[in-house]
């Protein structure tokens, strides 16, 4: 999964280069994102807040996550809304299949 390249417009406000996307952070941070370009777009490819939910427990709980980071694929694991990742998107699973595109 590719990430955005974010660059700092304002104080809290973040646009992609590659895709343009936009993001305004509350903590000052750039966002974590999969980028518009390199992923399917719709709603359909979203997970409902239960899935998120359950897969964020598992990775919590596996021996590869640490410091919010996914040891095994190098991804951000969190369920904040501003730092989309894989935990978000259908298509998306742990490199461990410990959960799946299904789940």
């Amino acid at each position: 999964m590719k990430l955005c390249n974010f660059i700092n417009l304002y104080d809290n406000e973040y646009q992609c280069l590659n895709c343009g996307l936009r993001i305004t952070t509350e903590d000052g941070y750039p966002p974590i994102f999969p980028c518009m370009i390199h992923k399917p777009s719709g709603v359909d490819n979203l997970c409902t807040n239960d899935q998120v939910e359950k897969r964020y427990s598992i990775c919590n709980t596996c021996e590869f996550f640490n410091n919010n980071t996914c040891t095994k694929c190098d991804c951000i694991i969190t369920r904040n809304l501003n730092y989309m990742n894989k935990l978000f998107f259908k298509d998306q699973e742990c490199p461990e299949l410990k959960w799946t595109k299904e789940d």
